[in-house]
């Protein structure tokens, strides 16, 4: 018989729990998967997926073409190093953005605060600076999305200009 063990321990210390309940049914003969645990990651595992799904946000931001209401267990993957295609894209992207954000804020000022309000925003909600407790979504994505918008209008707003004679 298979077993699978949602553990949801609000506190580290009970990790005991978890580990005596599991060794209990695995001496009975049971296979026991235990699944989503609460406890928190650890700050690095936490930061390359924050990345990973850093680089997700932005991919949706430009192409919303897969949406979903339902990112359960699993679906994305905990990414384990920065070695990963996926956080490596992350982790570039956050940088690169920052840097062309910050290089431009004199000389574009709209288009520098339009992309640091994505970032800053979007690595709240990727559990980059703090753990909130839920994974990814895209209702995590508006506040991102108004720095996106004014990024974007920023880069549009030259084009419409009126042209001098």
């Amino acid at each position: 018989m298979k077993i699978l063990m949602l553990c949801d321990f609000y506190h580290e210390s009970l990790e005991y729990q978890e580990q005596l309940c599991a060794k209990f049914y695995t001496r009975r003969g049971h296979a026991v998967t235990v699944g989503v645990s609460s406890r928190p990651k650890p700050f690095g595992v936490r930061l390359i997926t924050g990345f990973k799904l850093l680089a997700m946000q932005t991919w949706l931001l430009l192409w919303p073409k897969k949406l979903t209401i339902d990112y359960s267990f699993d679906v994305i993957p905990v990414a384990r190093s920065l070695g990963e295609p996926a956080a490596m894209a992350g982790a570039i992207l956050v940088l690169a953005l920052i840097v062309f954000g910050l290089a431009r804020m004199r000389r574009w000022p709209a288009l520098a605060w339009g992309i640091l309000v994505f970032v800053g925003c979007a690595a709240f909600t990727s559990n980059i600076l703090v753990p909130i407790g839920t994974f990814f979504g895209e209702r995590l994505l508006y506040l991102p999305s108004a720095g996106a918008c004014v990024a974007g209008a920023a880069l549009i707003e030259p084009l419409l200009r009126p042209r001098r004679a």
